[in-house]
């Protein structure tokens, strides 16, 4: 079992204006290792696809998830999936914070 406080993991800059922190490490669980993502106001990541899946959970802030086609709103509350191949990244297009948990399988 592992209890922490997520802000005492040191953040890593992954683009401008978008930091990273991974509670829950590739090599601490057998399946899933946990990302919390903070962008920014104006902060994004690329548009990009894998052949792995994304599940996240809007911890807070809004933003919009671009597909690659069109860019959809996201919000805190909001539970997103993202199928392995389906283009996707992130922007804060809001004026607050947005961050939020990502969860990625370990064999990746």
């Amino acid at each position: 079992m592992k209890i922490i406080n997520y802000l005492d993991i040191k953040p890593v800059q992954e683009f401008p204006g978008v930091v990273m922190r991974e509670p829950i490490s590739a090599g601490e669980a057998p399946r899933f290792y946990m990302r919390i993502y903070e962008l920014e106001p104006g902060g994004e990541t690329e548009t990009h696809t894998h052949w792995w899946e994304h599940e996240l959970f809007v911890l807070s802030g809004e933003g919009q998830m671009d597909t690659g086609k069109e860019k959809i709103p996201m919000a805190q509350n909001n539970v997103i999936y993202i199928a392995p191949g389906e283009p996707h990244g992130f922007i804060n297009n809001g004026s607050e914070l947005l961050r939020y948990i990502l969860l990625n399988p370990k064999n990746r």
